[in-house]
């Protein structure tokens, strides 16, 4: 993502679970380097307990599905 100008107006983030670190670095990667649109949002799948940079969006929403959780990060 690096290379290119463009802004997303959703990301979609579903890593190995075990990779944690991508839950806080890609959104907050997106958000410094302005890679978000305006109305952009964030759309994580995990399991446990996860970091994400939640202060950097104007708000979020956690769905639960068993042991599966959805988190949605809006610009």
């Amino acid at each position: 993502m690096n290379n290119f100008s463009d802004k997303y107006d959703i990301v979609f983030l579903d890593p190995p679970y075990a990779m944690k670190d991508v839950y806080k670095d890609v959104p907050r990667f997106l958000i410094e380097k302005d890679r978000l649109s305006k109305n952009g949002v964030v759309v994580l799948e995990y399991e446990g307990e996860i970091e994400t940079p939640k202060e950097l969006f104007s708000r979020f929403r956690e769905y639960h599905y068993g042991r599966t959780k959805v988190m949605i990060l809006w610009r």
